[in-house]
């Protein structure tokens, strides 16, 4: 734990009192970075330590002052199953919940053994604050000063910026926002103690085998002891880093929407063209930026490095790091993850699945194919696949998806239709779907009904 001696909790507390209690009594949030956000339901995380203790204990009494009206309060617990206590903290927040009066929302998840077990556990457990958030749900943690310093010093020690953590962000449906980051954990803690609290100690947390907790117990405290001053200088480096994120993802945002191309979902594409007549800067900063936003991993100076080769030399971009791809297509630049392997198997339709898509059928009168749904099979495109139009004369499928807009990498997912061995449909092609020119010999009569099949990218 990092002390400087120094806190004062009466103003501080005050202040996130104030801001807990306009939350609660006009269901309206005005996060640290100067963002409004209209709220009907807030939950809170809870681990039953300290930190998140006080942080429900203010929300519980600003909500219960501003009379549980049509503000909902919630406390969410994730359990990980990794301590031999879990058990025993789960019932501890079950019953500071019911003496607060608030609502609990519990969760167990599971974790294989696999890889780091502090890096799951938070996935998990964002994962679960991600399912139970809706629209307009704000999400509150409590982290704290000492939290973003480690932070930011952990991620200067693995070569990255030094930067924190965000005071507040989409999460899910919702939004997230983390109201004591400003606050040290010996405040905290002296508030905690004045009101009585009582809450779990993590044995874990002392353990200097965890890089955080060496950070924390180790050489954070030395370096306060040598240099007085250091935290609030830590302190204010982040906070300039910080506005220099939000300009950066300012300037992003308008480079993006600026390039931004108009395909179908789930594609993603900037101009290439007017990517290339950026800054250097200005383009690593909006691609980085682009994947920022849809949550993809960030790409590294090398990655971005053979980028600027391969525009620099005009030639067909495509990068890559971990599953996250970078490639041109008619001159678009494209972002997207890497997809698992299609399936070899055959569908029935109506059974058919999909990693981009969605196909459905129904039947109609004189029109689609004049046949029985079960003489028909679905499976995805093939190399070498080829179709029949009106007249009789044969298309090769990859050049027609080629021709119509369909990338490279997702066409081994797009579907195909089959009768007695014979591709006879590709519902993502209009012009070669049942509803298109579909060959004459196979068209229903008049008084017939034909198969239909409609399929949408997603």
């Amino acid at each position: 734990m990092v002390q400087n001696g120094s806190d004062s909790t009466t103003e501080p507390m005050e202040a996130i009192h104030a801001q807990l209690s306009s939350l609660f009594s006009e269901g309206r949030w005005l996060d640290g970075a100067e963002n409004s956000h209209n709220t009907h339901r807030v939950l809170v995380a809870y681990s039953g330590g300290v930190d998140s203790h006080v942080l429900l204990a203010l929300c519980a009494r600003a909500w219960g002052e501003a009379g549980q009206g049509a503000v909902e309060l919630f406390a969410v617990h994730v359990n990980h199953q990794l301590h031999p206590d879990a058990a025993r903290w789960a019932a501890h927040c079950s019953q500071v919940c019911d003496e607060l009066g608030v609502a609990l929302i519990s969760r167990e998840v599971e974790l294989d053994n696999t890889g780091s077990l502090e890096q799951q556990a938070r996935s998990a457990r964002y994962a679960v604050f991600e399912e139970l958030l809706e629209p307009q749900d704000l999400f509150l943690l409590a982290h704290h000063q000492d939290d973003q310093l480690e932070t930011g010093l952990f991620r200067l020690l693995r070569g990255h910026r030094f930067t924190g953590m965000p005071v507040s962000r989409p999460l899910g449906q919702g939004w997230l926002s983390r109201p004591l980051l400003h606050l040290s954990q010996s405040a905290i803690e002296t508030w905690a103690r004045e009101a009585g609290l009582s809450w779990i100690e993590d044995s874990s947390n002392a353990s200097l085998a965890h890089d955080r907790n060496y950070l924390r117990h180790e050489i954070l405290p030395a370096l306060m002891q040598r240099w007085s001053g250091l935290r609030q200088v830590l302190a204010n480096t982040l906070d300039d880093e910080l506005e220099q994120m939000l300009l950066l993802a300012e300037v992003g945002e308008m480079d993006r929407q600026q390039l931004a191309m108009a395909t179908p979902a789930p594609l993603h594409a900037l101009a290439l063209d007017g990517l290339s007549e950026l800054t250097r800067q200005r383009r690593q900063n909006v691609l980085r930026h682009w994947c920022s936003q849809l949550g993809l991993p960030l790409p590294n100076k090398h990655v971005l490095k053979e980028l600027e080769r391969q525009l620099k030399n005009d030639a067909a971009v495509s990068v890559s790091w971990g599953n996250t791809f970078l490639t041109t297509f008619r001159r678009g630049i494209y972002l997207y993850v890497a997809l698992p392997e299609p399936s070899e198997a055959e569908f029935l339709p109506g059974s058919f699945v999909s990693t981009v898509g969605t196909l459905t059928y129904e039947y109609k009168m004189a029109a689609g194919l004049a046949c029985e749904l079960k003489d028909l099979l679905v499976r995805t495109w093939q190399p070498g696949d080829r179709i029949q139009d009106q007249e009789g004369q044969s298309h090769n499928v990859a050049q027609l998806m080629q021709e119509a807009g369909v990338p490279a990498w997702l066409r081994p997912h797009v579907p195909v239709v089959l009768l007695a061995g014979e591709l006879v449909a590709v519902p993502a092609l209009p012009q070669f779907s049942f509803q298109g020119r579909c060959q004459n010999r196979l068209r229903p009569s008049e008084s017939e009904q034909g198969v239909n099949f409609f399929w949408s990218f997603q």
